[in-house]
């Protein structure tokens, strides 16, 4: 009796083992605060003294520091869809409800908040207030520069928050540390940058697909006016039908599928977006697409694979020429518990 009743306690400790080893590890996900998306190069996180090579879909937890190495690029999922993207050369660190910048440029996409909330990026001089806007904020160790592209960002010194400037879409202050107090009271000024960081975030704000690379600029310079006043064109005429005339092949519809519909928690799942045209042909288009999630917790890298960081119910849309995809609902489900090992029959005497 005395056998079985240590190989009872055995078991039992055991399961409670396990059990705490899956509460700890559903808690974890759940203190996840956001992902990280590396949009090129690499990323590294630094959680509790321990740093971490990032990649797409690594969870970021509270007070987690990342950097960013010059030539690369990266961003910050948080968990309400907010996009924080951090230049090469970029370190911060994320706290409650505030991103700490410490160098580098940091532009932030940040969804609607609810009624009271704001979102906040603080340098070691001021502190820009949002409630949902896109905004970059950069400091070089000396001076703090907070652009505005949309909406209204509030600016105050770290020494007195309660004293904040309003700097509107278009424009930008600029703070030194050495005349913080004289360059907040002087203002935010127009701006209208043209740095291949603020193409790559406003390309990506207008839609287009996430690149690697900032596009360059194709604009050119318009030609002259001409004096000469020119002959009224007489009007085209209206074109027979005609057998021979080329038909013109549109896009018709998006359809998006998924290897898996229902992946389990840190799965990479392949996803795929099918083009049917008017003419009836059928063409994989999934590398021209532009994504969309709700919510934005999960990520879709470059290769168009679903980073399942989170579990739960995930939205996804395609859209290519102004044509949009199907609805495809993706569940991730939680990785399974183990179960404690079942005593066999005949293994302790009685």
């Amino acid at each position: 009796m005395k056998a079985k009743g240590w190989v009872v306690l055995g078991i039992i400790v055991v399961a409670l083992v396990v059990a705490l080893g899956a509460f700890v590890a559903s808690h974890k996900a759940e203190a996840a605060v956001g992902a990280l998306n590396i949009y090129a190069g690499g990323a590294t996180v630094v959680r509790g003294g321990t740093s971490i090579t990032g990649a797409n879909g690594t969870a970021i937890d509270m007070n987690d520091t990342i950097t960013v190495p010059a030539g690369s690029r990266a961003s910050i999922i948080l968990k309400d869809g907010t996009e924080v993207r951090l230049e090469g050369g970029t370190t911060v660190t994320v706290t409650d409800s505030v991103i700490e910048l410490a160098s580098g440029k940091a532009w932030s996409h940040v969804s609607p908040l609810a009624a009271g909330a704001t979102f906040k990026v603080e340098t070691p001089t001021v502190v820009a207030t949002v409630r949902g806007t896109d905004f970059d904020v950069s400091y070089d160790g000396a001076t703090s520069d907070v652009y505005v592209d949309v909406h209204t960002v509030w600016v105050a010194l770290n020494t007195n928050p309660a004293n904040e400037v309003a700097v509107s879409a278009g424009n930008e202050i600029t703070i030194r540390d050495a005349t913080a107090a004289a360059d907040l009271a002087a203002g935010p000024h127009p701006a209208n940058p043209t740095d291949d960081w603020t193409i790559f975030n406003t390309g990506l704000n207008g839609g287009g697909a996430a690149s690697t690379t900032a596009p360059t600029s194709t604009a050119t310079t318009p030609p002259a006016p001409t004096k000469t006043k020119p002959a009224p064109s007489k009007p085209a005429p209206t074109p027979t039908p005609s057998s021979t005339t080329a038909q013109t092949v549109v896009l018709k519809s998006l359809t998006v599928a998924a290897q898996n519909d229902t992946p389990t928690q840190n799965d990479v799942d392949p996803l795929t977006v099918t083009a049917t045209y008017s003419d009836g042909s059928t063409a994989n288009v999934t590398s021209n697409v532009t994504w969309s999630l709700k919510p934005a917790l999960n990520i879709i890298d470059a290769e168009s694979n679903l980073h399942c960081t989170f579990t739960g119910l995930t939205t996804i849309t395609a859209t290519l020429q102004g044509v949009t995809s199907n609805a495809l609902e993706i569940s991730v489900n939680p990785q399974p518990q183990q179960q404690a090992p079942q005593q066999q029959p005949g293994t302790f005497a009685p």
